[in-house]
């Protein structure tokens, strides 16, 4: 009988406390759901057909443990706020002569009843809308076909077991702080006052260095092979700069705030500060993660909107023809022309910009004005040599160059020099290009390459300094027509040059714009997929986390607002104290994660590069675009969870 004494003690606690309970499973039934859904496209074995479905696939895991990790630390944060709200409530048990073992069976059983609704939810909202978001997917990555999205056990029980793991952890987290307490404690804890921190400027002066050195890393990368180490540095430097100087930092904030006469002696205004700057020490770690949150989404989604709409830029970088051979030197130049020609008349398309061209590649360090074969510097360049008649035959207009001179081309900046060094043999640049027919300027490059046209082959073997550098022929064509006909070119030709004895026997390789579009925008669309993905947890984590605290604030601040308007505050008068306090403190981690995502954005750009976005200008507007949509979507999330708080000092 007892025992369900205590299951309807529960039930009754989940209900009457539904302000606190209810946001707390509407979140473990979305992050139930989300996780449920990336681990059945997971395991969906239609993924199979999609092209790039390994990568995508890979996506997903990824996706998989990020979720699932997040889930654990945002029910385990989140429930902190709703056992500090229940403190008073608990404690009253104990006064009346409740036992802890007894406490202790109503908590058990208010987890067991919270995480079977708020798994039981979230698996059925899986299951209705997981076929929607696979559906998305599928829209992203190119694929117009259904593939079947069926309910998975395995998927199932993945969810179930991750979510026994999160609410077991609360559980044991709940009944120590619990059993630490002394009934007493617990019945006066949401009485208990603050001391006035104090400012710790060794805090302070550590958060300034972590935060300067995340953001000089963020600053002065250099390329971006360097940027992907040096990224998870950066976010661990400013993540403590962001915590440390949130607590330190807005302690000092709030003091000079009220040190200025001119501001604080207001009614709103001292309202706000003075209430704040007491509770400021266990809100700023709060302040600190909803920034962070606001930094991660804004990250995660312009990034992967970036690579999504930067599909096109990507496949020009590195095609500058639409269908590119290359073949060993000495190949059959002549029947590859033919057959492109008679390819193109079988699909109804015409070949153009048709170009070929002998050369060379190596790499070199440059240093200065020299070209190092064997050097060691940093700057490690793609070079491309080529006599002016080969030049000519790529599409080049034909310039007269004497044995000591060289056309100059580089793909990223200028080169800047009158003359260019090559080991021991110098050549004067009679002229730095500002073009090339098969590369095109950009503002930044996984690799710098630089071309070099020489007089003829003679000066050509010059600069090779008695070195014997690899040597092929480039053959390149944009086609005329329908992007059908030309994608059904490029497989079938594809196929000829392979079944010619005398081509395939000089194919090094073969690739055009559509035999890697689909797997570009497979690759870009799964980026983009989990970028929202997750950008909507870190979103639904952000409003839990503001939502929690205007509920715990309102809780602490209701006698006081209570009381002040006993001695004639108005309603209005209280409105203005609770917007002073939203624009004095709550927009800063929106205002601090926008600052971190402009610092981020050159080493951003540089990863992107890895992924041939090298168009600054597209990510800039990718980033702003982003910054905007979000900063809406937190001011209104911002004023609905603020209504809650007005209710609760007003009531």
């Amino acid at each position: 009988m007892r025992r369900f004494l205590y299951g309807r003690l529960a039930l009754s606690n989940l209900i009457k406390n539904r302000r606190l309970t209810l946001p707390y499973l509407l979140a473990c039934a979305g992050t139930t759901m989300m996780l449920y859904s990336v681990v059945e496209i997971a395991l969906n074995k239609g993924m199979l057909h999609l092209p790039g479905s390994a990568f995508v696939q890979s996506l997903m895991v990824m996706g998989q443990l990020i979720v699932s990790v997040f889930a654990v630390i945002v029910l385990f944060y989140t429930n902190g706020f709703l056992i500090k709200g229940r403190m008073r409530e608990l404690g009253l048990y104990a006064v009346l002569g409740m036992e802890k073992r007894h406490i202790a069976q109503v908590l058990a059983l208010e987890t067991l009843f919270s995480g079977l609704a708020g798994v039981g939810l979230g698996l059925l909202a899986g299951m209705l809308f997981g076929k929607l978001l696979f559906l998305l997917l599928l829209r992203m990555v190119g694929k117009t076909a259904a593939l079947p999205f069926q309910i998975s056990l395995p998927a199932i029980v993945q969810t179930c077991v991750v979510f026994v793991v999160a609410f077991t952890l609360i559980l044991v987290s709940n009944l120590r702080a619990v059993g630490k307490a002394r009934p007493m404690e617990l019945l006066q804890s949401a009485k208990a006052g603050e001391r006035e921190p104090k400012t710790s400027w060794f805090a302070a002066i550590l958060g300034l260095l972590s935060l300067g050195g995340g953001y000089g890393l963020a600053l002065w990368v250099k390329s971006p092979i360097e940027a992907i180490g040096i990224f998870f540095v950066a976010v661990l430097l400013v993540i403590l700069g962001t915590h440390l100087l949130f607590r330190a930092g807005s302690i000092a904030l709030l003091k000079l705030l009220r040190a200025s006469k001119s501001y604080y002696y207001k009614p709103d205004h001292f309202i706000s500060v003075s209430g704040m700057i007491y509770r400021m020490r266990k809100n700023a770690t709060g302040l600190a993660n909803i920034c962070i949150l606001c930094t991660m989404v804004l990250v995660a989604v312009s990034t992967t909107v970036s690579l999504y709409l930067g599909v096109e830029k990507s496949l020009r970088a590195q095609f500058p023809r639409s269908v590119e051979l290359y073949l060993y030197d000495q190949g059959p130049l002549g029947s590859v022309r033919l057959l492109a020609e008679d390819t193109a008349r079988d699909h109804s398309v015409a070949v153009d910009q048709y170009a070929q061209g002998e050369m060379s590649r190596m790499y070199a360090d440059l240093q200065g004005d020299t070209l190092d074969y064997d050097g060691v510097a940093a700057t490690v360049q793609r070079c491309y040599f080529m006599p002016m008649e080969a030049y000519e035959t790529l599409g080049g207009e034909r310039q007269e160059l004497q044995e000591d001179e060289v056309l100059l081309f580089r793909n990223v900046g200028a080169y800047g020099q009158d003359h260019v060094v090559i080991e021991t043999e110098a050549f004067r640049v009679k002229e730095e290009l500002n073009s090339f027919p098969i590369a095109q300027k950009e503002m930044q490059s996984v690799e710098n390459t630089m071309f070099l046209v020489f007089a003829d082959e003679t000066a050509m073997e010059r600069a090779f300094c008695g070195r014997d550098f690899e040597r092929f022929i480039y053959v390149g064509f944009d086609l005329k027509g329908s992007e059908e006909d030309a994608a059904a070119f490029s497989s079938d030709f594809y196929e000829r040059c392979q079944a010619d004895e005398a081509i395939q026997a000089t194919l090094i390789s073969s690739d055009s714009v559509y035999a890697q579009r689909e797997t570009w925008i497979a690759t870009n669309g799964g980026f983009l997929f989990l970028g929202l993905f997750l950008g909507a947890l870190f979103m639904l984590s952000m409003v839990l986390i503001i939502y929690y605290k205007q509920v715990s604030e309102g809780l602490e601040d209701s006698e006081r607002f209570i009381i002040m308007q006993k001695v004639g505050m108005s309603r209005r008068e209280v409105q203005r104290a609770i917007n002073s306090q939203v624009v004095t403190v709550f927009f800063l981690p929106l205002a601090v994660a926008v600052l971190h995502t402009f610092v981020a954005f050159p080493v951003l750009s540089k990863m992107l590069a890895l992924f041939f976005i090298n168009d600054l200008w597209h990510t800039a507007f990718c980033m702003l675009g982003t910054i905007a949509a979000f900063s809406v979507l937190y001011v209104i999330a911002y004023f609905l969870t603020a209504r809650v708080y007005y209710r609760l000092v007003t009531r």
